[in-house]
């Protein structure tokens, strides 16, 4: 159980050169949907739904190692989105994966906090709409919650994982065609 009464960088204290402001207990869930909110600042095309799914997949592996903080309820939405298919809609721009994929993941998150927008079945619906269909309340984000959902570099992973893939698949109609 952390002692929430020490400042713990990013959990109850500001990012960056914000890191010496201590956050009050009753603050840290805003501080966290600030951060995605902060982030979230995509442009460009919609990232193609095939690659929206790979990672949710690639979050919810990462997630279930159990060393990021994450609540079951994070993972359990998660899993839900990627079994219905229920898409957050991510801007292809607006990342470089230096210290994760940023601007991508909060577009990812916000779905869960009822933010955003998201896809079914190629139509286009707030976060909000989607969670009502799927009988799910937004998450109230947890202490570092917010900062473990933006930070990793599964948005360029899941790129790497259909490229791998089809390249695997090219090599199998390669060696059928020889």
């Amino acid at each position: 159980k952390l002692n929430l009464s020490d400042p713990i960088y990013g959990i109850n204290t500001g990012f960056g050169k914000l890191s010496q402001i201590k956050i009050d207990d009753t603050e840290i869930n805003k501080l966290q949907e600030n951060l995605l909110l902060s982030h979230a600042v995509g442009i460009g095309p919609n990232t193609p739904d095939k690659i929206v799914k790979i990672i949710i997949l690639l979050k919810i592996i990462s997630f279930t190692k159990g060393h990021s903080g994450i609540s079951l309820n994070v993972v359990n939405m998660l899993i839900e989105f990627f079994n219905n298919d229920y898409l957050p809609i991510i801007p292809s721009k607006g990342s470089v994966g230096a210290s994760g994929d940023l601007a991508p993941l909060s577009h990812m998150a916000l779905s869960l906090i009822g933010l955003g927008d998201m896809t079914y079945k190629k139509q286009k619906l707030s976060s909000k709409e989607a969670l009502k269909k799927l009988n799910l309340k937004p998450i109230k984000l947890g202490a570092k919650e917010g900062l473990a959902l933006i930070n990793g570099t599964q948005f360029s992973t899941a790129y790497g994982v259909f490229c791998l893939n089809k390249l695997h698949n090219l090599f199998k109609i390669c060696d059928l065609t020889s």
